[in-house]
């Protein structure tokens, strides 16, 4: 989105924009992105609301991991009708263990994916 789009929205639509909260910002400047993936406007808003809540780590390349590789693993699950416990609910600790303790992107995300289940069958 540009940014002569995201001021008009904002002239638009006050109750759109920052409001002083630093996930809207994130969102602004992946939106478009996201809706051309089709990622649902509830799912985008949860992703950057917890991005601009929660840190894992004092190293950016773990969290950036940990974001990354879970809202990919959370839109895969999904689509096989499995659901994902919320990033919140799983121990820092435990994530940046799996990041610590594997080799490479496929092992981290066979580790994460393993904190991801949850009990029922129902994405979120």
């Amino acid at each position: 989105m540009s940014k002569p789009k995201i001021a008009d929205v904002l002239r638009k639509n006050p109750q759109k924009g920052t409001l002083g909260e630093p996930w809207r910002y994130l969102w602004f400047a992946n939106k478009e992105r996201l809706d051309t993936l089709r990622v649902p406007e509830t799912e985008q808003e949860y992703m950057f609301k917890t991005i601009g809540t929660l840190s894992f780590s004092k190293k950016v390349e773990v969290d950036v991991d940990i974001f990354r590789d879970y809202f990919y693993l959370r839109c895969r699950r999904k689509e096989r009708g499995l659901s994902s416990v919320p990033l919140d609910s799983i121990p820092a600790a435990s994530l940046t263990r799996c990041w610590d303790t594997v080799k490479n992107r496929n092992e981290f995300q066979a580790c994460e994916d393993k904190l991801m289940e949850g009990k029922s069958k129902n994405g979120r």
